[in-house]
């Protein structure tokens, strides 16, 4: 289920036997409208909602401060994201959790907008008349490569319609650097002095 970043699931699964929290991108859908957003999770039968890729901004709405009070109650928490999510809950936690806090930052390419993929998708459900349940940016069933998958209903029926990266607009844009938002192009955390305790991808 994961893509670049496979070992992420198996730190995670250290953390949640060990009854602590892992805090990581999920993408989730209401509506058929998508949801992109860090959350907190402290069972393993959720860990899927965060592993594979999401390239898309992940919203932290609460995510911050849930942390924190979660490093405030004595739990051991992993902490995964972009590196200046990273950067951030180590500036809101400023050190004072160094025995508890683990944080994985990711090698991002930069980030797209939600409003952005949802504009995409919404192009993609009224092209091919489907009712978006779910999206996998990288579906492991096509290889390793970056085909991608929707999956929705469609005439009452649940179907799983392929994306070809070398044809989707979203992927073509994305891969070729156009479509990030404007930080990212200037981005102080893209270099080879990581900010996490360990850099995957």
């Amino acid at each position: 289920k994961s893509a670049s970043g496979g070992v992420f699931s198996a730190v995670a699964t250290y953390f949640l036997k060990n009854e602590g929290v892992v805090y990581g991108a999920a993408l989730d859908f209401e509506g058929g409208h998508p949801i992109a957003h860090l959350v907190g999770i402290d069972d393993a039968s959720q860990l899927w909602r965060l592993q594979g890729s999401k390239y898309v901004q992940s919203a932290v709405e609460q995510t911050y401060k849930q942390a924190k009070q979660n490093l405030d109650a004595g739990k051991k928490v992993l902490f995964s994201g972009t590196p200046c999510q990273v950067a951030a809950i180590k500036s809101c936690t400023r050190g004072r959790f160094e025995d508890n806090l683990f944080t994985i930052d990711i090698i991002c390419h930069g980030v797209p907008s939600l409003k952005f993929f949802n504009d995409y998708l919404q192009a993609e459900k009224n092209k091919k008349g489907i009712d978006i349940k779910k999206f996998i940016f990288r579906d492991k069933q096509y290889g390793w490569g970056t085909k991608g998958s929707i999956l929705g209903i469609k005439d009452g029926k649940m179907i799983v319609e392929p994306i070809n990266s070398r044809t989707s607009s979203y992927y073509s844009f994305f891969l070729d650097g156009e479509i990030y938002r404007d930080c990212c192009y200037q981005c102080p955390f893209a270099q080879e002095k990581r900010v996490g305790d360990l850099t995957i991808g």
